[in-house]
């Protein structure tokens, strides 16, 4: 069950922030998801602290730098096709819909394939 109600926020000063994620498993990342309380629930105005512009960046094992995925809004297939194992996935959150004291990030996840053996 999720704690995605109001105020259960990841929530940084002004309208950009990063977040480095260490993943329980390793995966092969294909997408992200990110969730905002519904307006219906809370103050319609919640919106304007939603990540509107953001950057995905993927490390693998085998190399020290990291892989760029731009993407925006919701639910997002990555740009770049990947077949290597990743276990760290940094965000960064590039703008908001217009609040200027802060934003939040309710729920961010990774979807992907679990590597086969040997990988």
């Amino acid at each position: 069950q999720t704690e995605n109600h109001p105020g259960n926020c990841w929530h940084f000063p002004g309208s950009q922030g990063n977040i480095l994620i260490q993943l329980s498993v390793p995966v092969i990342p294909r997408a992200v998801t990110m969730d905002h309380v519904s307006g219906s629930v809370f103050h319609p105005d919640s919106i304007l602290r939603a990540s509107k512009d953001f950057a995905v960046y993927v490390r693998d094992f085998s190399s020290r730098g990291c892989l760029p995925f731009l993407t925006y809004f919701f639910f997002f297939p990555l740009q770049n096709e990947l077949s290597g194992v990743m276990m760290y996935i940094k965000l960064d959150v590039l703008s908001n819909w217009g609040h200027g004291d802060y934003t939040c990030l309710y729920r961010f996840r990774v979807h992907g394939d679990l590597p086969e053996d040997g990988e």
